[in-house]
């Protein structure tokens, strides 16, 4: 079982997607991520790891910097390890235009699902995003080879630009939660969502 350093509050895991608190460890042209020797302190060396679905002509192949998760993202797109204040394993994935945000995060903490979107909430006050509203009813819903508990409909302002994101999480067999989080204008979220986010979610793999 990989061992991550836990955290108080999860609801720092959002600030990437919402200010420029991202990029120690930038890695945006290669097709791949992964580690050939021991990780981060605390981090286990990684597994192999293949997506659920083949990359299309449109997509690039990832390994999570731990190996503990592996997906097919939009080619492209930029990815960022987080601030070494985040746990470890974390991975933003953002369109060249910056309209959309894609962070997946592995947390080893006990969590009350039904209280995930009250803390992000709670961390969307603290750095002053505007005019939050959240539907806080979680359903689940099978992507993939997975099921994962969703809580949508969740909008914000930010810059006077009407925002919307949807929150994904499951809990895994080793007692860790892989939560995500995507963002794009509420204007564009349906056709971002089917273009991007569904892919993704869709082609994920998780090695916990």
């Amino acid at each position: 079982m990989r061992v991550f350093a836990p955290r108080g509050k999860m609801i720092c895991l959002v600030a990437t997607l919402l200010t420029a608190l991202v990029v120690a460890g930038c890695d945006n042209n290669s097709s791949t991520s992964s580690a050939s020797g021991p990780g981060p302190a605390g981090v286990a060396t990684p597994l192999p790891c293949t997506p659920a679905a083949t990359p299309t002509a449109q997509q690039t192949r990832y390994v999570s910097i731990d190996g503990s998760y592996c997906l097919n993202y939009p080619t492209g797109w930029d990815k960022n390890i987080p601030l070494a204040v985040f746990p470890p394993g974390g991975t933003i994935f953002t369109s060249l235009d910056k309209h959309n945000s894609f962070f997946i995060q592995p947390v080893s903490a006990t969590l009350d699902n039904a209280k995930i979107v009250d803390l992000v909430k709670q961390y969307f006050t603290q750095t002053g995003i505007s005019n939050i509203t959240t539907v806080n009813d979680p359903t689940t819903v099978k992507i993939g080879a997975y099921t994962w508990t969703m809580d949508a409909g969740n909008t914000a302002t930010q810059v006077n630009v009407l925002m919307k994101w949807t929150t994904y999480w499951l809990k895994t067999p080793d007692d860790f939660y892989i939560i995500i989080y995507a963002l794009a204008p509420a204007a564009s979220y349906a056709a971002s969502d089917d273009a991007y986010f569904q892919p993704m979610l869709a082609s994920i793999h998780i090695s916990l």
